[in-house]
């Protein structure tokens, strides 16, 4: 933790920002404890994606209609949509696009 915080360029307190950031002192940081909301959003996709694909990865897969090996957000929305899953989908696939590309690749 320390060394990526010196590659970010933090130069406060390493040790404090890990104690503030590890909310329940279990030595490690979740996305729960970062974003609470974003957690619920992806594990919901996630529950839902294994118990009807049996993984996310066999749902994108279902999902990529014009089998590109990527998912645009019309295509992910669809899939959804067809297949039952009632969440905000626009915020979900913000989220999965990490690197702001417009679709999500296989």
């Amino acid at each position: 933790f320390a060394p990526a915080c010196k590659k970010l360029g933090f130069n406060g307190d390493a040790p404090g920002a890990w104690r503030a950031l590890d909310t329940d002192c279990s030595g490690s940081i979740c996305l729960k404890e970062l974003d609470e909301k974003s957690d619920e959003v992806l594990m919901a996709f996630k529950t839902w994606a294994d118990s009807l694909f049996g993984s996310c990865r066999s749902a994108f897969m279902d999902f990529d209609m014009d089998n590109s090996k990527s998912v645009g957000f019309k295509e992910f929305r669809n899939g959804c949509r067809v297949h039952g899953f009632d969440e905000d989908c626009a915020e979900l696939f913000q989220l999965l696009d990490f690197k702001n590309e417009g679709r999500l690749t296989l």
